[in-house]
């Protein structure tokens, strides 16, 4: 075992003296290294308290207050509301002059009855008290006690207020104006009780609008697929995920608009352009499939890997020719329908793989028994109580001539199970065929189909609470979550049946374990 020889009481005495003589229990300074990632407590010559690292120590940090971290008229808790100081418990590990009136940490208290409780700093401080004794904490005090922060009312904007008629935990919206002559609003909570100062002073200035900072950019907006959500109102600095047209090639897509701003996100489209070469030279393997004679005197060496134009292809394993978009097959959209096992296209499975990640509890190719025959359902998820609702991915080459057939099967669904709800998802330029129908754009990437299927159905239906937050999260997330269970779903539906068994005859679509939890419902 290697023996340390390098101590901080050797190294950096003048830290060593910080070291709190009483908050760091029986721990020896003595016995600790310049590397230590161990969090200790340290007083400052100013008296000062906080934890921190050894080894951030090392490096150069020092105390946060003595440091300036703590804004421009942003005091302690002891300084802000003497009273709750007084009520701080023994056993905090940390002083209440080294802690701010907004503080989220949750510490101990002792009310004037003896009563021991937890709580957060900003809760008591914004009037909660003792649950044992059934106080109201801290009365709220009139603005006007505060001559500090009524000096600030912008008068201009509020010539009529009366300070002593607003509390200090109103959430009443106030325009200030420092010293220095800037203006801005905020809540007179978050001046009063939070103790927040003039952004503009502290270099916390609002991002100029996007229209403003980058009117190349804004000419990318797209016109229709925001919900209206006008673009005057979205700042360079917005973290929203919303719809872009690409003024190059006309592409629709989502992305952040951070994102966008840092150029850390383009056109997908254009990229994929961009980068295809012929399809013989991107790939040589696919370029073999195809058909020699039904082209005609088209090769693969004729038209990029990201063409539109439909071709025919051949089969390796002898079925019949079969015609499909190169783009489609070359993404792996589309491959030889006799290949198929289920008839499951890949679009269909990344759709099913991401709102699996969202609505959890569903079902690929659920068979639904009808008068004619068998229905087999793209999708099925639960919803709320015995409903349910069927996502049908309804693909433009597959499904270019069926609109009549589509909408005779939703409603022949939804007439068998009552509760069902049937959503077709329309790839473009697919027409709806009812007003339940989503469009999403022509070959869309995963996420960008999920999240508008996802925004669709919240609105559309009935969810549990918690199935919404996790939507909330994923459109917020800006990527897709179910890569890796689609491409299992597509490995599994792709393998041929073990030769030494005899090929099922009627196979039922096994749902994963991780995908079907339980039944159904």
């Amino acid at each position: 075992m290697t023996r340390r020889t390098r101590f901080i009481v050797n190294e950096h005495p003048e830290l060593a003296a910080q070291w709190h003589p009483t908050l760091n229990g029986g721990l020896d300074r003595a016995t600790i290294g310049p590397g230590s990632h161990r969090r200790v407590f340290w007083q400052c010559p100013a008296g000062h308290v906080w934890q921190a690292a050894v080894h951030n120590r090392v490096a150069g940090g020092g105390c946060p207050r003595c440091a300036g971290y703590v804004a421009p008229g942003q005091v302690t808790l002891a300084e802000h509301m003497p009273e709750l100081a007084a009520q701080w418990h023994p056993r905090n590990t940390v002083a209440a002059d080294s802690v701010g009136p907004g503080s989220n940490r949750k510490v101990w208290w002792r009310c004037s009855r003896g009563h021991d409780f937890e709580a957060r700093i900003a809760n008591r401080v914004r009037g909660t008290g003792c649950r044992r004794c059934g106080r109201d904490g801290t009365e709220a005090r009139p603005l006007s006690e505060l001559a500090d922060l009524v000096a600030q009312i912008d008068v201009d904007a509020h010539p009529d207020i009366d300070p002593a008629e607003v509390l200090t935990n109103s959430a009443r919206k106030i325009t200030w104006k420092c010293a220095r002559g800037h203006r801005w609003t905020t809540k007179v909570r978050h001046r009063a009780v939070s103790a927040t100062g003039c952004p503009h002073c502290a270099g916390r200035t609002k991002a100029p609008p996007l229209e403003q900072a980058h009117p190349a950019l804004a000419a990318e907006w797209h016109p229709t697929h925001n919900d209206g959500l006008p673009l005057s109102k979205i700042t360079a600095g917005s973290h929203r995920v919303v719809w872009w047209r690409c003024g190059d090639c006309a592409g629709e897509f989502r992305a952040r608009v951070f994102s966008r701003v840092r150029a850390t996100t383009h056109c997908p489209h254009c990229s994929r352009r961009v980068r295809y070469r012929d399809l013989a030279t991107e790939n040589p393997q696919l370029a073999a499939n195809w058909h020699p004679t039904l082209n005609q005197a088209l090769t693969p060496a004729d038209v990029t890997a990201g063409s539109n134009q439909i071709v025919w292809w051949t089969c390796p394993r002898a079925h019949e020719p079969w015609r499909a978009m190169v783009a489609v097959v070359f993404l792996g959209h589309q491959a030889c329908p006799g290949c198929r096992r289920t008839g499951i296209s890949r679009q269909e499975t990344d759709l099913f793989a991401e709102l699996q990640h969202v609505l959890t509890g569903g079902a690929q190719q659920h068979r639904l028994r009808a008068a004619a025959g068998v229905w087999r359902l793209d999708m099925v998820f639960p919803t709320v109580g015995d409903s349910g609702v069927v996502v049908e991915f309804d693909g433009s080459y597959w499904h270019r001539d069926s609109h009549e057939r589509d909408l005779r099967k939703a409603l022949e669904i939804e007439q068998l199970r009552p509760g069902w709800t049937v959503v077709r998802v329309r790839e473009d330029p697919l027409q709806l065929t009812r007003a339940s129908d989503v469009a999403v754009p022509l070959l869309a990437d995963p996420f960008t189909t999920a999240s508008l299927v996802v925004d669709h159905l919240m609105t559309l239906l009935p969810w549990p609470e918690e199935t919404r937050h996790r939507a909330r999260a994923y459109t917020r997330g800006g990527r897709r979550r179910g890569q890796r269970l689609a491409d299992r779903l597509t490995a599994e539906r792709q393998a041929g049946p073990q030769p030494e068994l005899p090929a099922p005859r009627a196979r039922q679509f096994a749902v994963p374990a991780e995908v079907h939890q339980g039944t159904l419902w």
